[in-house]
């Protein structure tokens, strides 16, 4: 069975990318650990940040 994991994520992705951004349950805990990200550097938060605006409603 473990080994059909990745199989059955594959087949549903699209299905699973649609409903992660509907219902984004991290976002509380992103946005709680930004703000202690200090700002500046753009380039060490862009990750963290891209993320956190492309799921923001």
């Amino acid at each position: 069975m473990p080994d059909r994991i990745a199989e059955h994520y594959e087949r549903h992705a699209h299905a699973f990318d649609e409903a992660r951004r509907r219902n984004f349950v991290e976002q509380g805990w992103l946005d709680r650990f930004l703000l202690a990200v200090p700002k500046g550097d753009k380039s060490s938060t862009s990750a963290a940040a891209r993320a956190s605006r492309s799921h923001a409603t």
